[in-house]
């Protein structure tokens, strides 16, 4: 709980407990509609995962769906249920002869050789749009990336992994490629608030020597500072530990990504890194650790001038 890892650890299982949840509340729901769902609309989209999706190249019905965030109940699966036992029961008299019969199964069957051409169309237009010299089978390159990637959508490694799957890489290796990326990189922010937080302790440590010749100065008054930095020092220790420990643990995970062989393997890798791995956060630490450090100097400057002060004022008695 105390450091970044443990924090993430709490979330993953908070949405692990949520998926859960709503599994098990889409099945009662399920039955107390009598094996019928009810329809929904949704209400409420996650724009920027929406806009990430269009850009990727799925249509506009996929994305909405996928970046749907809240929606609501328009027909409770009762009640689907009970219209669909009704049109099953219903009386088809009015196909009085076999000239209407043949009429309507004449629509139906015109009605789906249009759909049929139009969505050729439409996936003829979007292969030549995707790729000018894309030849024969492009499309369904296209389609089967979008397929094994489909367990990304919504996160940054999608559109990556669209782009290796296009260029021959397969699902696993990617991964692998795609984790060590982000341990390698989370590995030089750790470094560097491992450094920041050292410089920190470092300037805390001297304080705390200007301080008790302040103490001294002042003939054992004790500084109000003294303690404080005291307390600070311990916090900074205990971080410096627990982040050498987390650099330790991200390389040994590192090492079991490069020797995964099995993709179940690989599978469980992922969900243990690909969810809790954050550089984008262990940066902005850098940065508060930065601000810290800054700010610990400029305390440490007015201890030493207080006590050059104490210092001349006991040099003039």
């Amino acid at each position: 709980q105390n450091n970044i890892y443990g924090a993430y650890l709490i979330a993953w299982d908070e949405k692990n407990g949520r998926e859960s949840a709503a599994q098990k509340a889409a099945a009662a729901e399920a039955q107390a509609g009598k094996g019928f769902l009810s329809v929904r609309r949704c209400v409420e989209y996650n724009e920027e995962g929406y806009n990430e999706c269009l850009a990727s190249g799925l249509s506009e019905a996929e994305c909405k769906k996928a970046s749907c965030v809240r929606d609501e109940v328009v027909t409770p699966g009762a009640v689907v249920g009970d219209l669909a036992a009704k049109a099953v029961g219903s009386d088809i008299d009015w196909l009085v002869n076999a000239n209407d019969l043949e009429a309507y199964v004449s629509a139906i069957t015109n009605a789906i050789l249009n759909r049929m051409f139009a969505e050729g169309i439409g996936l003829l237009h979007s292969a030549l749009s995707t790729s000018g010299e894309g030849g024969e089978g492009s499309g369904g390159a296209v389609s089967s990336a979008q397929s094994q990637c489909s367990q990304f959508l919504g996160t940054a490694a999608y559109n990556e992994c669209l782009n290796a799957m296009q260029s021959g890489l397969d699902i696993k290796e990617f991964q692998k490629k795609y984790l060590t990326s982000l341990i390698d990189q989370e590995l030089i922010y750790q470094n560097q608030l491992l450094g920041t937080k050292q410089a920190t302790l470092t300037i805390l440590n001297q304080s705390i020597g200007i301080l008790n010749q302040l103490k001294d100065c002042r003939q054992g008054t004790i500084p109000a500072e003294l303690t404080q930095v005291q307390g600070a020092v311990s916090v900074a220790a205990n971080q410096i530990t627990q982040i050498q420990s987390d650099i330790i643990a991200l390389q040994v995970k590192q090492q079991e990504i490069k020797t995964a062989a099995e993709a179940a393997e690989m599978a469980r890798l992922w969900s243990q890194v690909a969810g809790v791995v954050n550089p984008a956060l262990t940066y902005s630490l850098v940065l508060a650790a930065q601000d810290e450090t800054s700010q610990k100097q400029a305390g440490m400057n007015t201890y030493q001038q207080q006590l050059n002060d104490c210092q001349l004022q006991s040099a003039g008695e």
